[in-house]
């Protein structure tokens, strides 16, 4: 049986809440595309928006290239995406190889 996203974050995806938009972006492997449409706000990805992300895939709701627990698969994306990314995002990344 599938997960079921929780009612907030469902709220959120209708209403293009960032941390919904940013959850699609990791999952897609496109977070720069996010920042290249403008360059002067940079509002970086959030831990929230990664257990987004991973909320997503356990719903079965969208693929991602990306894969939450292969430790080579979130060091390339974090080395990739540095930039973007908050430390506490960062450290949910890598909360399951600790």
């Amino acid at each position: 049986m599938n997960n079921i996203l929780e009612p907030n974050i469902l709220i959120a995806a209708v209403n293009n809440d960032l941390d919904v938009k940013n959850a699609f972006a990791v999952l897609k492997d496109k977070v720069s595309d996010e920042y290249d449409e403008n360059p002067l706000y940079v509002n970086k990805i959030s831990a929230n928006a990664i257990v987004i992300a991973k909320k997503i895939i356990n719903a079965k709701l969208a693929n991602s290239k990306i894969d939450f627990d292969d430790y080579k698969s979130i060091h390339n994306f974090i080395v990739k995406n540095d930039l973007y990314l908050k430390s506490d995002a960062k450290e949910e990344l890598l909360a399951n190889f600790k």
